[in-house]
């Protein structure tokens, strides 16, 4: 009767603790999604996969401000800086109006902005939008000995369009907002260019004024789509140089030959010094020798799929 008595006192006590463990614990918590920064970022920098995780809290402790879906901010650049392990609200990153004022993330690797003075009639009846592509063209200032001599020269052709006056975005997408704030008209035009070109255009300034002439776009993306090979796209720099505007990501090997060490890899649009020489292999692969923008020299294809 001890035992059985004994028995019966311990299994009441552990219902009785597990009754109260139950009612302390209270209902199960609901967990939802947060972005974390995975390390410290720094202001303007650009959100990337490598630089934010997705973590769980739970929902009592969620901010409104708090970024769960990390698909809405890749790419785009934040407002402040960040720690590790931070949660990332969305006013520490920057809005589409805010991105569109930095002129430096819409640069090209390897290219460089130059703004340039035009006025109504020189800038198309300020019909030229971002994102377009125009020729340069310079008109010299006649002289005293021949006046009515005017030189007209192209300097430039299809580069693109960066921005008009302080505009980075076509009118259809500025915010209304923007609009009213807006230029009526713009009395600059900001081009990108490589380096070469970008000397070009300012020596040409120096002499007399430039007109652009704006193409199609239709026509823009059918020339680019055309360029397959370093071949098409060899150029001359002033002063004999000649350089190379890498199409696509390229592979930099020590001979000219398919089976030679990899020297280095290349970005799309690095320019690459051209050395003059060039060669071709049993496969009658055409193989330029090159030098890349940290001084490494090489040997490279003109074949768009090496």
């Amino acid at each position: 009767m001890a035992i059985i008595s004994g028995l019966i006192t311990t299994m009441l006590f552990y219902v009785f603790l597990k009754k109260e463990k139950e009612e302390t614990a209270g209902p199960p918590v609901s967990m939802v999604k947060a972005v974390q920064a995975v390390q410290d970022i720094e202001k303007n920098e650009k959100i990337t996969e490598e630089n934010i995780t997705t973590i769980e809290i739970p929902e009592d402790q969620l901010h409104p401000e708090t970024v769960q879906d990390p698909q809405t901010i890749l790419g785009k650049h934040t407002s402040a800086n960040l720690k590790q392990g931070e949660i990332i609200m969305q006013h520490r990153i920057q809005k589409v109006e805010e991105e569109a004022k930095v002129v430096s993330r819409k640069i090209k690797e390897g290219y460089r902005a130059v703004s340039i003075s035009t006025d109504y009639v020189k800038a198309v009846s300020n019909l030229i939008e971002p994102e377009d592509f125009v020729d340069v063209v310079l008109i010299e200032q006649p002289l005293e000995s021949a006046p009515k001599l005017v030189n007209t020269e192209l300097i430039l052709e299809k580069v693109k369009v960066l921005s008009v006056g302080k505009r980075m975005v076509e009118k259809g997408e500025v915010s209304e907002e923007a609009k009213e704030g807006a230029e009526p008209e713009y009395s600059a035009v900001t081009l990108e260019l490589n380096q070469y070109d970008s000397i070009k255009l300012i020596n040409a300034s120096a002499r007399g004024g430039l007109q652009l002439i704006l193409h199609s776009r239709l026509s823009t993306k059918k020339v680019n789509q055309n360029k397959d090979s370093l071949e098409e796209t060899l150029e001359k720099a002033p002063g004999g140089a000649q350089f190379l505007p890498v199409p696509k990501r390229s592979i930099i090997r020590a001979k000219p030959h398919l089976n030679a060490h990899v020297i280095t890899v290349v970005k799309e649009d690095t320019e690459l010094i051209f050395l003059g020489d060039q060669r071709r292999d049993e496969e009658d692969r055409l193989w330029f020798r090159v030098e890349t923008p940290d001084g490494n020299q090489g040997w490279i294809s003109s074949q768009k799929g090496e």
